[in-house]
């Protein structure tokens, strides 16, 4: 997937921090004034996020 938001984890990569980008749909684009996320599509990012830890058995 192409993504402007590759200088985020590559910060944390240049620390040794692993990272990870989870996107959520928005009708207009991100760094928009007019940005339109659905709260039905960050809650279902966050149900992804929480997945993950718990597979992950993070404390």
């Amino acid at each position: 997937m192409v993504s402007g938001g590759g200088h985020d984890p590559v910060a944390f990569a240049e620390a040794g921090i692993p990272a990870g980008l989870v996107f959520i749909r928005n009708q207009f684009g991100s760094h928009n004034p007019n940005e339109a996320m659905r709260m039905e599509d960050f809650a279902e990012a966050c149900r992804v996020v929480q997945r993950w830890l718990f597979d992950c058995d993070v404390r």
